[in-house]
């Protein structure tokens, strides 16, 4: 009986260490989550300042690109949509052997506002104002060719926003003329 006793005994002793334990484990395991947890939250809240600072920089470099891109000029985008002024303000220029032919993407331009001008026999100006721009009404753009052009034989259409100049050569001013050496 003795036995049974000692054994009753040792039993309730490892019952009772092993439910303490159990609960200090628990109460270990929920001290160690809330470090956990503690230490994440810190965590975040340095990379939500990290996040912070960094946003700071890009508005004041984003900022200050925008500043001097304004201030030289530079085509930007805007409502949706690339105001250069101009269309693509390049003019395209083809060399057909006698005829010269100037090819511009000038969209959203009141055709009757369009004047073609040609000055010094090389340089051509094109002006005209936009249908429905406040922003930039006015298009002024200068071409240098890279022949002398003779004034009659010329003629320009537009359409489709696309304006096409066509210009004969002036081919006796082509020419070689030979210089003597002395």
């Amino acid at each position: 009986m003795k036995r049974i006793g000692v054994f009753l005994f040792l039993f309730a002793v490892l019952g009772f260490f092993s439910q303490g334990a159990v609960a200090w484990s628990a109460q270990s395991d929920s001290t160690t989550e809330d470090a956990a947890i503690q230490n994440a939250r810190q965590q975040y809240r340095e990379y939500l300042k990290q996040l912070k600072v960094l946003n700071q920089q890009f508005n004041k470099v984003t900022g200050d690109m925008a500043k001097i891109i304004k201030e030289e000029g530079v085509p930007t985008w805007e409502t949706g949509n690339l105001d250069l002024g101009l269309g693509s303000g390049e003019a395209d220029i083809k060399d057909l052997g006698n005829t010269l032919e100037v090819r511009m993407e000038l969209p959203g331009l009141d055709k009757n506002s369009l004047l073609v001008t040609l000055s010094d026999d090389k340089m051509l100006r094109i002006r005209g104002k936009k249908k429905f721009d406040d922003k930039n009404p006015d298009v002024d753009r200068s071409v240098e060719l890279p022949a002398v052009v003779e004034k009659q034989g010329m003629g320009a259409s537009y359409e489709d926003g696309v304006l096409i100049v066509t210009l004969k050569k002036d081919l006796s001013r082509l020419e070689e003329t030979r210089i003597p050496v002395q």
